[in-house]
């Protein structure tokens, strides 16, 4: 029932199991059959596997779903890799790509210092710190003051004549 194949670089064995559901969902209420087959690929591997953290990957949780709660599949062929403890379970044909950290390690802070002082010295910028936006708000605000569209408003404002609404009389008569 299980295929153990051994996976080139990590040293990680893959296993390939073909886990029967419909005996379990049968029992079960038409709409709660999917959320038991998953329960189940979960108790299954837990049981062959002798792990307690056992993870299913989207694509087979899609398939078990693809139908449907109430019309999940009567069997589904899994390829399991555990690695620190944890099981991972996919399809077979689901491609795994590792994720490399791109963060080297931290330095200490003394390191850091003493490496931000030699790339002072050798006259490189701190890229560490980035430069203040003071100085080019300052500029902003000083063209905003000086802006044509400001002055052409102003000569506009003073230049019109100021229009009075004209006030409503009262009449106490009624017609």
């Amino acid at each position: 029932m299980a295929k153990e194949r051994e996976s080139g670089s990590s040293g990680v064995a893959d296993r390939i199991y073909t886990i029967p559901l419909r005996k379990g969902w049968l029992n079960t209420r038409y709409h709660g059959r999917a959320n038991r087959s998953v329960n189940d690929i979960k108790r299954f591997l837990i049981r062959h596997l002798k792990t307690d953290d056992v993870r299913i990957s989207a694509r087979l949780n899609e398939l078990i779903w693809k139908r449907g709660n109430s019309k999940p599949p009567a069997s589904v062929k899994v390829k399991v890799s555990v690695k620190g403890g944890i099981a991972t379970a996919r399809l077979p044909e689901e491609v795994v790509i590792e994720k490399k950290d791109k963060k080297p390690e931290p330095k200490s802070k003394i390191e850091e210092l003493k490496q931000r002082a030699e790339d002072m010295k050798s006259g490189k910028k701190d890229e560490g710190k980035k430069e203040t936006k003071e100085p080019i708000t300052e500029k902003i605000r000083e063209e905003v003051k000086e802006s044509p569209v400001k002055k052409v408003r102003e000569e506009m404002v003073s230049k019109s004549p100021t229009v009075e609404k004209p006030k409503k009389e009262e009449s106490n008569s009624k017609q």
